[in-house]
């Protein structure tokens, strides 16, 4: 199985915070909002994903995950978001990643689920 996790956006609600930085790189807790979707995933056994950013600042995911090792991934998966395209731009992206091998589901974390123990929900 794959993951997608969707990680664009200008932020312009949660301005200034994301003036300097995407909103993803944000800190919930005492870590970047992006490692929680990317654990939900790990924890659920998909070893295989696909981070979609776009913006001025699409290169810091890259310096943040690296290959995912902290992650225990073998490697992450990256693409560029050009413009403002929203999610069905986003998802269009995806595409190519979810079509590339026999084990075509795919799976997007859909919110950040605080208690481990439960079910992740996915959309």
């Amino acid at each position: 199985m794959k993951g997608v996790v969707l990680a664009g956006g200008t932020g312009s609600r949660l301005a200034p915070l994301t003036k300097i930085t995407n909103k993803h790189l944000l800190p919930i807790y005492n870590k970047p909002m992006i490692y929680y979707p990317i654990r939900t995933l790990v924890d659920a056994g998909i070893n295989d994903i696909l981070i979609v950013t776009g913006g001025r600042n699409s290169g810091d995911f890259l310096r943040l995950l690296g290959n995912g090792k902290e992650f225990g991934l073998k490697h992450l998966n990256y693409t560029y978001q050009e413009g403002e395209g929203g999610i069905a731009d986003a998802l269009n992206l995806a595409e190519h990643f979810a079509t590339t091998s026999s084990k075509a589901p795919f799976a997007m974390p859909s919110r950040i689920s605080a208690n481990r123990k439960k079910a992740p929900g996915f959309c």
